[in-house]
């Protein structure tokens, strides 16, 4: 069985050269269509991202000092990769390592105590007053 025709809606349009030809007239209409479609998804999609980016809480970070004890085999870069994280830049962290333990070079002793500095992160409390929160006594 054949597929049903489709009806088309047709308009007689003049060319720049005088020749007159039949154009569909429902492409505009839907291409008109899928642009509101187009227009009410994204203002949906902004709506989203604001929601979002109004409960996002900023970050604070902050410098805490770990205490390490120096294995053999153990050196500046190795302990800062092991501390520093995935997107730690290493001559600065070796560099702060250093200072923060008055290192005159990079030699290390087993046994030796050194203090790591460790960025760390946190959430700041949401603005707008802080929620205290009292846990019942036993009576």
């Amino acid at each position: 069985m054949p597929a049903p025709a489709k009806l088309r809606l047709l308009e007689v349009q003049s060319s720049p050269t005088g020749e007159r030809a039949w154009v569909d007239v429902l492409p505009a209409r839907r291409r008109l269509a899928h642009c509101r479609v187009l227009l009410v998804a994204a203002a949906a999609l902004c709506l989203v991202l604001a929601a979002l980016v109004a409960r996002a809480r900023p970050v604070e970070r902050f410098t805490t000092l770990v205490r390490v004890t120096v294995a053999p085999g153990d050196t500046l870069w190795a302990l800062a990769r092991r501390y520093g994280g995935p997107d730690c830049y290493l001559p600065k962290a070796v560099y702060q390592i250093r200072q923060a333990n008055r290192l005159p070079d990079s030699r290390l002793v087993p046994g030796q105590v050194l203090w790591i500095p460790v960025e760390r992160t946190r959430r700041r409390p949401p603005a707008g007053g802080v929620l205290l929160a009292r846990s019942r006594q036993p009576q």
